[in-house]
C-alpha cells in the first residue's frame, strides 16, 4: 500500500476507529476521568433528580425520552440499560456528525478532527451516562445537523426527510428542541435556487416527518395520560418564576382572586429581585438569576403556592401550569423590554457558560452571590446548602472557558454572516456548501439558546448540549479559512 493510500485508509478508518473506542472505554470504565472531567458535578450515578419524572412518564414531559426508556426496557429488561444504548449513540453520532460534514465539504480530513471534538465534547458533559432527556436530544440533534450538511452540499428530498425526521424525534424529547425548526427556512433558502421544478417534493419531505413527530408524540402523551383534563407545559410554571423576577409590576389580571395570587408571588419574590438588582457584576446578575428562578420554579413553589395554584386551576377547570403561564405572559408581555432585558442576561450567559468562574470571581462577588443561601424563603424551602453553590475553576481554566465560548460566539456571527452574504451576492449556486453546513449548526444553537433564555434559565447543562454543534460549525469554517489561505497561496498561472 502506498503512503497516500495509507493516508486516505486512515482518514477514511481513523474517525470511525476512534469513535468505537470511544464507547469501548467508558463501556468497561463509566467514568474513567473522575468528577474533574465531568460538567454535572457530583457522583456518576444514572439516576438524577430529574430521571423518576421521565421513568414514570410525568404528565410534563414530553413523550420521546419516556418512550424511548420503554423501548430499551422491553429490549433489555431494565431502563438500567439506557447509559449504555445512549453511549453507542453518542459514539455513532459523534462520528456521523464528523463523516457528513466531510463529506459535504469535500475535505476527508475533516472527520479527524471534527469526530475527536465532538467525542471530547460528550465526554465533558457524559450526558450518555444518566437518565436525562438530553442523552437522547444530543445524539439527534448531531444527526439533524449531519444531514442538514449533506442536504446543503446535495439537496435530496432524502436527506432533507432525514434532517426532519431527527429534528422531529429532537422536539419530541425535549421541549427546546422546538427551536431546532429555525433551520428550515435557511436551508430552503440556501437550496433554493437548486430545487427548482421539485421544490414541492423538498417541502413535503421536510413537512411530512415534522408533523408525523408531533402527531405521534400528542397521540402517545394523550395515550399515557388519558384521564388528564387538560396537558400542563413545564413553559407556564418556568414563566410564572421568570416573571416574578421582572421589575415592573404586571397589569394584575382581571379575575381578583388570581390577582391576589400574584401580588403575593411576586411579594415573596422581591428580595430575589433586589438581590440581583444589585448585582456587583454581570456573572453575579446571571447567577442569581438563574438560581432565583430555579428555586421560585421548584422548591418555593412546592412549599409556598403549589396548593393554592391547584385550588385556583381546579376552580377553573385547567391545570396549574396552564393557569400560571397565561398570567406571567400578561405580564412579560406587558413588560416586553425588561423580558428582553432578563431573556439576554440568560442568552449571555448560555455562550459564556457564565458558571464557569475563576477564583478572581469568587473573590470579587462570591459574598454577594451567597447573600442568596441567607434569604428566609431559601432556608425555609432548602434547609441544607443546596443552591447550587459551586467551586471556583483555576484562573487557567477560567481562561480557557472565556477564550473558547468567545471563539464559539464570533465564528457562529461569522459563519451566519458569510453565508448569507454569498447567498445574496452568488445566489444558492455560489453558497459553498460547507459554509451553508456551519451557518446551518450556528443557528441550530443561536436559536436554541434564545427559546431557553426566553422561557428558561441559563444552565451549564443546557449550554453543554450545544458543545457538539459548536464544534462543527468551528471546524467547517477552519476548514474553509484553509481551504482559502491554500488559493491564496497558488501562484497565478
Amino acid at each position: 500500500m502506498t503512503r497516500r493510500r495509507a493516508g486516505a485508509a486512515a482518514l477514511s478508518w481513523g474517525p470511525a476507529a476512534l469513535a468505537a473506542g470511544y464507547a469501548v472505554v467508558f463501556w468497561l470504565a463509566p467514568d474513567p476521568g473522575g468528577a474533574a472531567w465531568r460538567v454535572l458535578a457530583g457522583p456518576l450515578e444514572p439516576m438524577q433528580a430529574d430521571s423518576r419524572s421521565f421513568i414514570v412518564f410525568d404528565p410534563r414531559r414530553t413523550a420521546g425520552y419516556p418512550l424511548f426508556l420503554d423501548l430499551v426496557a422491553a429490549v433489555f429488561g431494565s431502563v438500567a440499560a439506557a447509559p449504555k444504548v445512549q453511549l453507542a449513540l453518542a459514539a455513532a453520532s459523534a462520528w456521523f456528525l464528523g463523516w457528513s460534514f466531510a463529506r459535504a465539504m469535500g475535505a476527508p480530513w475533516l472527520a479527524a478532527v471534527l469526530v475527536p471534538a465532538a467525542l471530547a465534547a460528550s465526554a465533558a458533559a457524559r450526558f450518555h451516562a444518566y437518565i436525562l432527556s438530553e442523552a437522547l436530544f444530543v445524539p439527534l440533534s448531531c444527526a439533524m445537523a449531519g444531514f442538514l450538511a449533506l442536504a446543503a452540499a446535495r439537496p435530496t428530498a432524502r436527506a432533507a426527510f432525514a434532517a426532519a425526521l431527527a429534528c422531529g424525534l429532537a422536539a419530541a424529547v425535549r421541549p427546546s428542541g422546538a427551536a431546532l425548526l429555525a433551520v428550515w427556512p435557511l436551508l430552503l433558502w440556501f437550496v433554493w435556487g437548486r430545487i427548482a421544478g421539485r421544490r414541492a417534493r423538498f417541502a413535503a419531505a421536510i413537512a411530512a416527518p415534522l408533523a408525523l413527530c408531533a402527531a405521534a408524540e400528542w397521540a402517545a402523551w394523550r395515550a399515557a395520560h388519558p384521564d388528564a383534563p387538560d396537558r400542563p407545559t413545564v413553559a407556564g410554571r418556568l414563566l410564572f418564576a421568570k416573571s416574578l423576577l421582572v421589575d415592573s409590576e404586571p397589569p394584575p389580571p382581571a379575575d381578583a382572586e388570581l390577582a391576589a395570587f400574584v401580588a403575593e408571588a411576586r411579594a415573596a419574590a422581591a428580595p430575589f429581585r433586589a438581590l440581583a438588582a444589585g448585582a456587583p457584576d454581570w456573572r453575579a446578575r446571571t447567577i442569581l438569576l438563574e438560581r432565583g428562578q430555579f428555586l421560585l420554579w421548584e422548591p418555593i413553589y412546592a412549599r409556598l403556592f403549589r396548593e393554592r395554584a391547584k385550588a385556583l386551576a381546579a376552580r377553573r377547570g385547567t391545570v396549574p401550569d396552564r393557569l400560571l403561564g397565561a398570567a406571567a405572559l400578561r405580564g412579560l408581555l406587558a413588560a416586553p423590554g425588561e423580558w428582553a432585558a432578563n431573556a439576554w442576561v440568560h442568552y449571555r450567559g448560555l455562550w459564556t457558560q457564565y458558571s464557569i468562574a475563576g477564583p478572581d470571581f469568587a473573590r470579587r462577588s462570591g459574598a454577594w452571590v451567597a447573600r442568596l443561601d441567607d434569604l428566609p424563603a431559601v432556608r425555609a424551602a432548602l434547609p441544607e446548602d443546596r443552591t447550587g453553590r459551586r467551586r471556583p475553576a483555576p484562573r487557567w481554566a477560567a481562561a480557557l472557558n472565556g477564550a473558547a465560548t468567545s471563539v464559539s460566539f464570533l465564528a457562529s456571527l461569522a459563519a451566519l454572516a458569510a453565508a448569507a452574504l454569498r447567498r445574496l451576492r452568488s445566489g444558492a449556486g455560489g453558497l459553498d456548501p460547507g459554509l451553508a453546513a456551519a451557518a446551518l449548526a450556528a443557528l441550530a444553537v443561536h436559536a436554541s439558546f434564545a427559546l431557553l433564555a426566553l422561557v428558561n434559565y441559563a444552565h451549564l447543562r443546557y449550554a453543554a448540549a450545544a458543545w457538539p454543534l459548536q464544534a462543527a460549525y468551528c471546524a467547517a469554517l477552519a476548514a474553509l479559512a484553509l481551504r482559502w489561505a491554500r488559493r491564496r497561496q497558488r501562484p497565478a498561472s
